[in-house]
């Protein structure tokens, strides 16, 4: 449902093992972030403004805006 969705980084927790890579026996090192979205933007005329949610996304779940 963030797929495509603008957020703010708003904690940057440093790297971490990515687990979608280690489920598979890769070790891979991302960086974990706190993302604030706001429910407008993810949900329009159904969120409330003022309202956040905040999604902990690893770097390949992100992309530039």
């Amino acid at each position: 449902y963030a797929r495509g969705k603008q957020g703010e980084i708003v904690a940057d927790y440093g790297i971490q093992v990515f687990p979608d890579a280690n489920a598979h026996g890769v070790e891979d090192h991302q960086h974990l972030y706190c993302v604030r979205f706001s429910s407008v933007e993810l949900w329009g005329v159904d969120g409330t403004e003022g309202d956040f949610i905040h999604i902990d996304l690893w770097d390949d779940h992100l992309e530039a805006f």
